[in-house]
């Protein structure tokens, strides 16, 4: 990895953390994940340029980022949506220390309060009306009526049921495999 100054830090700090997650295979992240993280460090560099002018990514402080954050929250954004962007963030910085342009993390520690919600279950009733909602005498129909099952009957995310392949189906056992990335869900 080339060394960075800090002026080239802040003219292509952002563009060349996201160009080291698109060739490093970002170690796990999903694709998804990656373009995440580069919408939100232009969002955050927007915020720097716009509200705080002066500061740049190379010698961006604790107090910007909180400032950012409590934008944020300001505006009405979700304690999850706030702590992935603080994410990338700090993504950003461990990238900037590793290259040597910074010494520091601005955004280690910084955490906005999330509340502990548990989803809330769907009733038998509901359940039931949501399954009958596909026509079963239809492709799409029985398709849809598969994915509502999956998803309900065996708790899967989005995600889980988007990477389920043909090639994970095992008709003999009457199973499907499900392949999950690790998670802090419980």
């Amino acid at each position: 990895m080339p060394a960075l100054t800090p002026r080239s830090a802040t003219e292509v700090g952002v563009d060349a953390f996201v160009a080291d997650l698109d060739a490093s295979g970002a170690d796990g992240l999903l694709p998804r994940t990656r373009q995440a993280y580069a919408t939100d460090l232009s969002q955050f560099a927007r915020f720097l340029h716009t509200h705080i002018a002066g500061p740049t990514v190379a010698n961006v402080g604790t107090e910007h980022v909180i400032a950012f954050s409590e934008h944020l929250a300001a505006d009405g954004r979700q304690p999850r949506t706030i702590a992935r962007k603080l994410a990338a963030i700090r993504a950003l910085y461990g990238f900037l220390q590793r290259a040597g342009v910074r010494t520091d993390n601005p955004a280690r520690g910084l955490q906005p309060s999330t509340a502990a919600t548990d989803p809330v279950p769907l009733t038998p009733a509901q359940v039931r009306a949501l399954l009958l909602l596909p026509q079963r005498e239809t492709f799409t129909g029985a398709r849809n009526r598969a994915i509502l099952e999956l998803l309900y009957s065996a708790g899967l995310r989005l995600e889980e049921l988007l990477a389920v392949n043909l090639s994970h189906l095992n008709l003999d056992a009457d199973g499907l495999l499900i392949v999950q990335r690790q998670s802090t869900r419980h």
